[in-house]
C-alpha cells in the first residue's frame, strides 16, 4: 500500500540525527488546561478547557476565544482554516470552524452526538471519534460531516490514519483506539469499520502511525508495536508515566509521546525510550512541523523543541 502523510501534522524530516534535547518553554497568557495543539507550516494553534484558543505564527500566543463555551480536546491547523473539535456541558460533542485565524468562529453542523475527543485529518478527509464508539467522517475538508456506525460502545480516545492510493480511487485508511482495549480499523474512509485485536484490555490512550507500516499506540504507560492494522501488537516498552495523552512522530523511527511525566521520544521506533530533561510539566498533548514539536499541558503550559 503506497500512502501520503497526514498533510496537516507528518512531515520529512531532513536529518536522521536525534534532536538536542533543548525543550523551551513559552508564555501562554493563560492557566486554562492546554489539551490540544496542531502546528502547519510554521503556524500554530493550541486550545483546551474554558474556551482557550491560542494561536501562533512565531515568538509569542495570542488568546482568542470561540464564544461557543466549549472545552476543546483537539484541534487541526489547516492552510485555509482551523477546525477545533470537543463537548459543551449538558451538550454532547460540538466542532468550530475559523476560516481568519480566530477572529470569528461558526459552529459546523453534526448530527447530536456525545463528546467529541480527537481528531485525524489528511485533506479532503477528516475523521473524528468520541464517546461511545462515535465517529464523525468529513470528505470535503471539513466543510460538512457524516456520523458513521463503528459497532463500539467504547470510548474512543485516539485515531490515526493515512491516503491510500491502491486501486482505482484514492481513499483513506484510519485506525481508532479506546477504552478496554478497543482498536477498530476502516479502509474505506470510515464508511464502515471493524474490530481488531489490540493484545490488550487497558485503556488506549495515544495512538501513530509513520505512514512506513509502523504503528504504536500507548496503554497506561506501556508502548505497544504492529507493522499493520492486521499484524499482531507486541509490547515493546514500559515507561514510568501512566497517564500519557500525546503522541507525534515525523520521521521514520521517530516518536515523541508526553503525558503526566513530561516528555518521552525515541529515534529507533522504541527500541529505547529516553525521558526527555525538561522544565517540570504535564502534557496533554503534542504536534509538529518542520519548524518544530510543540507540547502543551497542565496549567496553559506549552514546550517547544526546535527541529
Amino acid at each position: 500500500m503506497r500512502s501520503l502523510l497526514p498533510l496537516l501534522l507528518l512531515c520529512a524530516c531532513d536529518r536522521a540525527l536525534p534532536y538536542q534535547s533543548n525543550w523551551q518553554p513559552e508564555a501562554s497568557g493563560t492557566g486554562a488546561d492546554l489539551l490540544a495543539v496542531s502546528s502547519s507550516g510554521g503556524a500554530r494553534v493550541a486550545a483546551g478547557t474554558r474556551d482557550t484558543v491560542l494561536f501562533s505564527t512565531g515568538n509569542g500566543w495570542t488568546a482568542t476565544a470561540t464564544g461557543l463555551g466549549a472545552d476543546w480536546h483537539g484541534a487541526l491547523a489547516l492552510p485555509d482554516r482551523v477546525l477545533l473539535i470537543g463537548a459543551r456541558a449538558h451538550a454532547g460533542g460540538i466542532v468550530a470552524r475559523s476560516r481568519d485565524a480566530g477572529a470569528t468562529w461558526e459552529t459546523v453542523a453534526v448530527p447530536t452526538v456525545p463528546p467529541l475527543v480527537a481528531v485525524w485529518c489528511a485533506p479532503p478527509y477528516v475523521a473524528i471519534v468520541g464517546e461511545g464508539g462515535t465517529a464523525l467522517v468529513s470528505t470535503d475538508g471539513g466543510e460538512t460531516f457524516t456520523r458513521q456506525s463503528t459497532g463500539a460502545s467504547e470510548d474512543l480516545l485516539a485515531i490515526w490514519g493515512e491516503i491510500d492510493t491502491d486501486g482505482d480511487d484514492a481513499s483513506a485508511d484510519l485506525i481508532a483506539a479506546g477504552t478496554a482495549g478497543a482498536l477498530l480499523a476502516s479502509t474505506d474512509a470510515g464508511a464502515t469499520w471493524r474490530p481488531l485485536e489490540s493484545g490488550t484490555r487497558l485503556d488506549i490512550d495515544t495512538l501513530w502511525g509513520n505512514g512506513d507500516g509502523d504503528l504504536w499506540f500507548t496503554a497506561s504507560g506501556t508502548v505497544w508495536h504492529s507493522t499493520g492494522f492486521d499484524n499482531p501488537w507486541q509490547l515493546t516498552a514500559t515507561l514510568d508515566d501512566t497517564l500519557l495523552s500525546g503522541a507525534w512522530g515525523g520521521a521514520p523511527g521517530e516518536l515523541v509521546l508526553v503525558g503526566g511525566a513530561g516528555v518521552w521520544q525515541t529515534w529507533n521506533g522504541a527500541a529505547t525510550f529516553p525521558h526527555e530533561q525538561t522544565p517540570p510539566f504535564w502534557g496533554f498533548a503534542v504536534s509538529g512541523d518542520r519548524q518544530s514539536i510543540t507540547t502543551v499541558g497542565r496549567d496553559g503550559a506549552i514546550l517547544t523543541l526546535a527541529r
